[in-house]
């Protein structure tokens, strides 16, 4: 009993950045079809949410560099309400290890939710706002977080650390551990289209910079082409995103569209794989950005760096049209 449990809690976030974790969706939905309604699938989501949270506050209170705080913190605050993208991809990912003790921590606190039978009389909502359709096991849904919450930050607190780079030892800014040590640079624009403000993004993650600084784009045409010179280091299920790490070691999030996860890949073509070495205007992605419109979700491309705080400065190109190929942010 709870063995099963475990194993998925431990996976959920490697869904996520997959982008499949929304098949999970038909599945609460058959729970939640019969007479005596109990979602148990809902308070495992909670575990790894909670998890990935409090292993991305472990890294804001332990860093010692002023823009992860600003980054990291915000964060984890979003993940214990549901939203784990600006922690995963933000932060946790790039770090990998607090992704892995967040994976811990929510396999424990999944376990934890089978043994005691907590669930859900609805869908929809995890973390905190669980609460409110966990009525009939409140104190049991509470311990699932506290074991999540409790593991997952120890183990990132313990095992995350800034380390020293070569750019710190010649006097240059402190970067953090695992990343590359980036140059200045040039990142073009992977489409054609106008140039905004991150801010003026429609959605808090990306208006916020809660992941990174960059620009964002909105589309005229559906071709995506790379950024620069490097390597695809993330490719998700659903292709409505892809990562660049350019050779220079900027890491460059593309995401075509809003919520565009839920389209399931429909509009996409993919023509390169994660892993790939591409050259910068290389073709990566085709998309129908009517069948977008159609959908109901927005086209606006946001252009993250991820690794914002390995550079000294973010200035993007901003208020005009530009072609795929051009110049949209300058890297100091």
């Amino acid at each position: 009993m709870g063995i099963g449990a475990f194993f998925c809690g431990l996976v959920y976030a490697p869904t996520v950045v997959m982008g499949i974790h929304h098949m999970y969706n038909a599945l609460e939905a058959g729970m939640l079809a019969g007479a005596n309604p109990m979602d148990t699938w809902m308070p495992i989501a909670t575990a790894a949410n909670v998890a990935q949270g409090a292993a991305c506050l472990a890294v804001a209170l332990k860093t010692k560099q002023t823009k992860m705080k600003e980054l990291a913190l915000p964060a984890s605050l979003s993940a214990f309400l549901g939203i784990t993208e600006p922690a995963i991809f933000g932060v946790n990912l790039r770090f990998m290890k607090p992704f892995v003790a967040g994976m811990i921590g929510a396999a424990f606190g999944a376990a934890v939710a089978s043994i005691l039978g907590v669930y859900s009389t609805a869908m929809g909502i995890t973390g905190l706002f669980g609460f409110l359709d966990t009525t009939n096991c409140t104190l049991q849904y509470t311990l699932v977080m506290l074991v999540s919450f409790a593991i997952a930050f120890a183990i990132s607190f313990t095992i995350y650390k800034d380390e020293e780079t070569e750019a710190e030892a010649d006097g240059a800014s402190n970067l953090p551990e695992g990343a590359a040590i980036a140059k200045p640079q040039t990142i073009c624009s992977p489409m054609t289209g106008k140039a905004v403000k991150m801010s003026e993004v429609p959605d808090p993650t990306f208006a916020k910079e809660m992941m990174g600084g960059g620009v964002a784009i909105q589309p005229t045409d559906g071709h995506v082409v790379s950024p620069a010179d490097g390597t695809v280091t993330m490719l998700f299920d659903t292709k409505h995103a892809v990562g660049i790490t350019t050779t220079d070691g900027a890491e460059v999030l593309i995401h075509i569209g809003l919520d565009t996860v839920k389209m399931e890949g429909k509009p996409f073509t993919a023509h390169v794989k994660q892993g790939d070495t591409v050259k910068k205007g290389q073709a990566l992605i085709d998309v129908d950005l009517d069948a977008i419109k159609k959908a109901g979700y927005n086209t606006i491309t946001p252009i993250v760096i991820t690794n914002s705080d390995s550079f000294g400065g973010i200035e993007p190109v901003t208020g005009k049209s530009v072609k795929a190929g051009e110049p949209v942010i300058t890297l100091s």
